[in-house]
């Protein structure tokens, strides 16, 4: 995301500390310069919130009474290698020793007597390897489609292409009749063999457009059909559905609309989101996709009954990714994944 402004609202932070004062201050403060603050008062309470996987940055006070902060950082770190922290105390003279912030994996370390304004300087960095990070998990997501896509492309292509062949010789065969050329069913077998060649070849050209297309990088915004959006789809999970003997199951409203924004990073998203879901889903099932219009947003639910409670964290990186992209959010609702993507006015 370009706007720094945009992507520290749609940022995450949870701020964990056992002092009521300092967290309400805090999170007022940081509020007031547009983050978008949660607060946790133990270490229990930040380590459920994180596990929801809602959270993106964790601002953490190292003394807490039960649970320390390195307690939380080390439980948080079972299951969440990826989220930002930033170690706070309040005791300048009792700072934990060097060795100690060496061996956590943690982002940052912030002294509570250097200040709020030290504290929003660290906090917009840690934005800033947040947007760094989801560039590049964005570029694996790419990567992982397109080489799923060239895998698949030759499977894909050579029945349309036999099919093209067969077609342009049975047809070359009846134009050399001409003595019956004028035979009405002659004549319909040509124009049957045309209009199937005609799909072929509109088949084969969506399939390289998806490749040209989704291979580029780009942050321009781009406009796409939305029924050619979940074609493209089908496309670049063809090989893997096949496999898995999965059938994805379209439910679209609104077919004939078109979609505007970063739609090519969407449709990485969206193929992520599936190839996740396929990991869980047995052989022979189905995954629905459901594209809807409201005013002001398209929502895109993908759900598959086969597979019961899915964790919040199995889609972690995907929260991050459209944390990162304009427009965009994640839910999980009564058994639904759904991706809200805002209509740009």
């Amino acid at each position: 995301m370009d706007n720094f402004e945009e992507l520290k609202s749609n940022v995450r932070i949870l701020l964990v500390d056992d002092d009521l004062d300092y967290i309400q201050v805090t999170a007022f403060f940081l509020k007031t310069k547009g983050y978008n603050v949660e607060i946790a008062t133990s270490g229990m309470e930040a380590i459920n919130k994180v596990k929801e996987g809602n959270i993106h940055i964790v601002l953490l006070d190292y003394y807490m009474p039960g649970l320390t902060g390195e307690d939380v950082i080390n439980k948080i770190r079972e299951f969440n290698s990826k989220i930002i922290i930033i170690l706070q105390t309040g005791f300048s003279g009792q700072q934990p020793p060097e060795e100690t912030l060496q061996r956590l994996d943690i982002q940052n370390y912030h002294d509570k007597s250097d200040g709020a304004d030290k504290l929003l300087l660290q906090v917009m960095s840690a934005v800033r390897i947040f947007d760094q990070q989801t560039k590049v998990y964005l570029s694996e997501y790419r990567a992982k489609a397109i080489g799923g896509l060239i895998k698949g492309i030759a499977e894909e292509l050579k029945s349309p292409i036999l099919t093209i062949g067969a077609g342009i010789e049975a047809t070359k065969v009846l134009i050399e009749s001409t003595e019956n050329i004028q035979d009405k069913e002659l004549l319909q077998q040509v124009n049957q063999l045309y209009l199937g060649n005609k799909e072929c070849l509109k088949k084969i050209d969506k399939i390289l457009s998806t490749v040209i297309i989704q291979s580029q990088a780009s942050n321009e915004i781009q406009v796409i059909k939305i029924e050619d959006m979940a074609e493209t789809l089908e496309y670049l999970l063809a090989s893997e559905l096949r496999q898995k003997h999965v059938k994805l199951e379209k439910n679209i409203t609104c077919k004939d609309e078109y979609m505007s924004g970063k739609v090519s990073d969407l449709i990485f998203i969206l193929t992520e989101l599936i190839h996740k879901m396929l990991k869980a889903t047995p052989d022979n099932s189905k995954i629905e996709l459901g594209i809807n219009s409201a005013e002001s947003a398209w929502y895109i639910s993908l759900k598959c009954k086969e597979i019961p409670n899915p964790s919040m964290i199995d889609i972690y990186l995907v929260r991050n990714v459209l944390a990162g992209i304009s427009g965009m959010n994640i839910q999980y609702l009564d058994g639904d994944f759904v991706i809200e993507v805002k209509k740009i006015k």
